[in-house]
């Protein structure tokens, strides 16, 4: 997963996840997102605390490759609370990488 994008700030994180899912919170909001999904099972990313719980509205990361990357601002909020999103993996543990991207200031 390249870092290459001019103007931005990275920071690369690894996370095993499972069926009950994983609340992965930015240092900060990001200003593009990306995930690849390096293991055997499906893993669902919601951008929302009511998605995540409700299982609703999620993207789909194939397993073995699966990959998200959008500029996107991860989370809603902007009254200062931390900017969140989730991960679920569908049958067993499931490793993701995540990049997240920051604009630099």
């Amino acid at each position: 997963m390249s870092t290459e994008l001019r103007g931005y700030v990275s920071r690369i994180r690894r996370f095993v996840i499972t069926t009950a899912g994983r609340e992965v919170r930015p240092k900060s909001r990001t200003a593009r997102l990306r995930i690849l999904n390096e293991g055997a099972n499906v893993v669902r990313l919601y951008l929302t605390q009511q998605d995540f719980t409700n299982d609703v509205e999620f993207i789909v990361l194939a397993a073995s490759g699966g990959l998200f990357d959008e500029k996107i601002e991860v989370g809603g909020a902007t009254n200062g609370e931390t900017p969140v999103y989730f991960l679920r993996s569908l049958v067993g543990d499931s490793t993701v990488v995540t990049l997240e991207q920051y604009l630099r200031s």
